[in-house]
């Protein structure tokens, strides 16, 4: 059975004085601070190279600041390990424009891996999740072969698929439609609504270059990262 219900609902997000260096040492983002918007759609806007990814990342909890705090309900998850974590990344899904799929697990072991770090399904109920999920997005033809031997579509649909299964509170997608085609496109629509209806997502963050997915999100933000780094971003 989930234990779910023992887990802390997200209520709020903040950035607190974060930086974050990138590979050659150059700040991606320095001395961030914001409360960021919950409860609602929020499409991140950046210039290229802006550091769009990296935020994500961030707010996945994926990636930790050089300096600073991620603040979850207040509380500093930036120095917690992995079992403290772990109780709010169960409500938290990701999806990346590259993939996020174990290349040496097949697409159904990658869909089961969140149960078997999480716990917070019975395996015969994962199992039967599992099997949903890859139905809905016609992947399970394809269900024992690893990612390598899958096209990019059905790689893509696989990684939203991941993304959704633990049924996430917080949902953070990079570019989750490029790549597909209007029926993939459709399928994952349809679902997003159910998870947002019926299945407890109630904060949405992503960045995407459609502007007819963001037409479907009525009264979305547009989150520009130049006004987080100004400071001039609250919820």
């Amino acid at each position: 059975m989930s234990n779910r219900h023992l887990t802390p609902a997200i209520q709020s997000l903040a950035f607190q004085d974060v930086t974050l260096l990138g590979h050659e040492g150059e700040p991606v983002f320095e001395g961030m601070s914001a409360d960021l918007p919950v409860n609602t759609v929020v499409c991140v806007r950046a210039s290229s190279g802006g550091g769009k990814s990296k935020f994500l990342r961030l707010l996945a909890g994926l990636e930790e600041p050089d300096e600073g705090a991620y603040l979850i309900n207040g509380t500093n998850v930036t120095e917690m390990n992995f079992s403290e974590f772990s109780p709010w990344q169960r409500r938290i899904g990701f999806g990346f424009e590259s993939g996020g799929l174990l290349s040496n697990k097949t697409i159904s072991q990658n869909l089961m891996l969140p149960f078997f770090y999480h716990r917070n399904l019975a395996p015969t109920d994962a199992q039967d999740r599992v099997e949903t999920y890859l139905a809905h997005f016609g992947l399970d033809r394809f269900k024992d072969r690893r990612p390598a031997a899958c096209s990019s579509g059905n790689r893509k649909l696989a990684s939203l698929a991941l993304a959704l299964i633990t049924w996430p509170e917080l949902l953070i997608l990079d570019q989750p439609t490029s790549g597909l085609d209007e029926g993939a496109i459709r399928k994952f629509l349809d679902l997003l609504e159910v998870h947002r209806t019926e299945r407890g997502l109630r904060h949405l963050y992503l960045v995407s270059e459609d502007e007819r997915l963001m037409e479907t999100f009525t009264g979305h933000w547009k989150l520009d990262l130049a006004d987080l780094q100004s400071k001039k971003v609250a919820a």
